[in-house]
């Protein structure tokens, strides 16, 4: 790798001998640089790829010492969310009245507490079944399966948004356990009986 080694401040004259990683004559890689050289910017090559840190090391006699300057390790670079900000876990959105209604509806399935705070995904998961525009009839006969002491019932809210399709499936093919009750009508015309 071809590094620039440029120092900003210091008043040592030098010169300057640089090295990679230690100060050793196969890591060499400038000799007796000038004060100047450093301040314009040297331009070093061959440092290795694994190579840590570059040592200046000044050969003036009366002011002996060693610089080092560590390379920073690799960082990625983070990449800038475009998506709208969201909360680690929990997401507080406005629903709309009929998506609320419909979240108290569903939600009540699993025995979910109205107060509860829904999840980014299961919230995004309602949205979606939302969209669906299952009919209204078709919900209610999930709600009676859920009511129901039907021990194949999805406990957990998002495995039950994730197969709304299905569980509408089951429900549409036994129906008749889980009719909704409707009130009986007897309309009779008793001059028929007299």
């Amino acid at each position: 790798m071809n590094y620039t080694i440029k120092i900003t401040g210091g008043s040592a004259e030098g010169p300057f001998n640089v090295y990679y990683d230690s100060i050793n004559s196969s890591n060499l890689l400038a000799s007796s640089v000038s004060r100047q050289s450093l301040l314009d910017g040297l331009d070093v090559y061959g440092v290795p790829l694994g190579a840590s840190s570059i040592l200046i090391e000044n050969l003036d006699p009366d002011c002996l010492n060693v610089s080092s300057y560590v390379f920073p390790s690799p960082t990625p670079t983070p990449k800038e969310d475009t998506k709208a900000p969201k909360s680690p876990n929990r997401l507080t959105v406005e629903l709309s009245p009929e998506l609320e209604a419909f979240r108290l509806r569903v939600g009540a399935m699993v025995r979910r507490r109205p107060e509860t705070k829904w999840s980014t995904k299961e919230l995004k998961a309602l949205k979606e079944v939302f969209d669906l525009n299952t009919p209204e009839e078709d919900i209610k006969l999930v709600e009676a399966r859920y009511r129901s002491d039907d021990k194949y019932l999805r406990r957990e809210l998002y495995t039950l948004l994730n197969n709304w399709n299905g569980e509408v499936d089951k429900v549409r093919n036994v129906s008749a356990q889980f009719q909704v009750e409707a009130p009986a009508h007897l309309s009779l015309d008793l001059k028929d009986y007299l």
